[in-house]
């Protein structure tokens, strides 16, 4: 079985930074970043992009559901043959909609893969 990481951190903590450092050989990197999402999933980094951009929007929480529900697949289509390392999962968004007491994704949360490493 293939090992699943993720980095935790505060924005600008240098998690991407990380990332791009370098990887050992076949780790594969899962991220809703722009610079990680593959071309043929341009409408995830448009996505992105809107987010972003109108982060009081009332459709926020849908932008989100994409968000999680794309890198929830992409970690497990990742998982099949490689390891995986993931800039927040799905953490980062729990985290916004628990401040926000809002538990929208909680079924998400539940249903997810949980990583056999969380770096701090």
């Amino acid at each position: 079985m293939n090992k699943f990481v993720v980095l935790l951190g505060i924005d600008n903590a240098g998690k991407t930074t990380l990332l791009n450092s370098g990887l050992p050989p076949k780790w594969q990197v899962v991220s809703y970043d722009p610079k990680f999402i593959p071309p043929q999933h341009q409408l995830i980094s448009d996505t992105v992009k809107i987010v972003r951009r109108n982060l009081t929007s009332p459709l926020l929480p849908s932008y989100y559901e994409v968000l999680i529900s794309y890198m929830a697949h992409e970690v497990e289509k990742q998982l099949r043959t490689n390891p995986v390392i993931c800039d927040s999962y799905f953490y980062k968004f729990l985290a916004k909609e628990q401040i926000t007491r809002r538990s929208k994704y909680a079924d998400i949360w539940r249903l997810s893969r949980s990583p056999n490493l969380v770096i701090f």
